[in-house]
């Protein structure tokens, strides 16, 4: 902006690439639009699109030694209770549409104990961190052949902002449920990582093609089957891989964020989520397996939650309560929504005069009608 301004002009738009997300994908477009334009012949824009390019192996610096049963681990939540998240008991958790048959969607009303000392405002997040099933952790630790309740010491980390606490003995079962995501899809900088560590040539080519980055490539078809780490190990049985690696290529649980559904003047002491169980379908093996979302499963049958307010200072009510506000949403986008109605009907009850709220709400029959009973008053 500030060149923009003495005159510059802009060659190509600003992109962003999210390391979570298609992080090679979005690299690969932007990329071929800049050797498009910068080539500085035809000849070396060939060359640049006809090489062929695999995704970087992953650096081994993570170093998780084996330490006696004598010891006692730390719980990995310490780490996270040090970083300013609490761990809040949740006091309601019912089901919000009618069940009418076994595929019916979840929608989970849920209060969560509001932080200590963290006031929030509508529009507001709460921020969770989700942990693997106890289903999943075993799982892992058969392909792995390791026991959940050993120990290890972390000795050196792997040089990145969610590290492992460096010095901490920690139990396997901890990593792999508070540190791993189990069920979130490879990438292929960890596809590249594992190439190596298979014995088997056929599995070997099968990987090289998966990490190979180009325009509609093996990967991106291959995405659409949501595979996770563990169905990657299942299917390619010869990479033999020891924890330090695996816990290093594999993806990380990352924080949600949800939309806090409720208002402060109304729930002081809680805060009120709405949150869609989510549901996708996974083919292992080529095999359909139903699954459900890493954190929304877990908050559905959650009694506490490791949790912390984010504030949304873009998501606010107008400061002048008379003014009428137009809100638009579907499905649990209603949840901060949710919160403006609540705090308008909060404040004409105290007498203070507020603008009228308009609320467009869709939904595809009843059973997605949420909070139908308070909207409808």
């Amino acid at each position: 902006k500030d060149l923009a301004r003495v005159g510059a002009q802009r060659l190509l738009p600003f992109e962003v690439a999210d390391k979570n997300d298609c992080f090679d994908q979005s690299v690969r477009s932007w990329r071929k639009a800049l050797f498009s334009m910068f080539a500085s012949s035809p000849e070396q824009l060939v060359m640049e699109q006809e090489t062929e390019q695999f995704a970087e192996v992953m650096e081994e610096r993570l170093q998780l030694e084996a330490v006696a049963s004598g010891k006692v681990a730390a719980p990995l939540t310490d780490h996270f209770l040090r970083s300013g998240y609490q761990n809040c008991k949740i006091s309601l958790n019912k089901e919000l549409c009618l069940q009418t048959t076994a595929d019916s969607p979840s929608v989970r009303q849920i209060l969560v104990e509001r932080p200590d000392g963290t006031p929030y405002a509508c529009g507001d997040h709460l921020e969770v961190m989700p942990k693997n099933s106890d289903t999943q952790v075993m799982r892992a630790c058969m392909r792995l052949g390791c026991h959940s309740d050993s120990l290890v010491v972390v000795k050196a980390s792997s040089g990145t902002e969610d590290e492992l606490p460096q010095g901490q003995t920690l139990s396997i079962g901890d990593i792999l449920t508070h540190y791993v995501d189990l069920q979130a899809l490879p990438s292929q900088e960890t596809l590249a990582s594992l190439v190596k560590l298979a014995s088997k040539s056929q599995e070997v080519q099968a990987l090289r093609h998966l990490s190979e980055v180009k325009e509609d490539s093996e990967y991106d078809k291959w995405k659409s089957k949501c595979l996770s780490i563990l169905d990657v190990l299942e299917e390619f049985r010869s990479i033999s891989i020891g924890f330090s690696r695996f816990v290093e290529v594999s993806p990380r649980i990352h924080p949600r964020l949800y939309s806090i559904a409720s208002s402060p003047l109304l729930r002081g002491s809680t805060v009120e989520l709405c949150c869609r169980v989510a549901q996708y379908t996974a083919t292992p093996l080529n095999q359909q397996s139903a699954r459900t979302g890493l954190c929304s499963s877990m908050l559905a049958a959650a009694e506490s939650v490791i949790c912390r307010v984010k504030e949304a200072p873009h998501m606010r009510l107008p400061e002048d309560y008379s003014k009428p506000i137009a809100c638009v949403c579907g499905g649990t986008g209603l949840a901060p929504f949710f919160g403006f109605l609540q705090e308008r009907d909060a404040l004409r009850k105290q007498g203070i005069h507020t603008g009228i709220v308009h609320l467009y709400f869709g939904c595809r029959n009843e059973v997605d009608f949420l909070h139908k009973s308070q909207l409808e008053k």
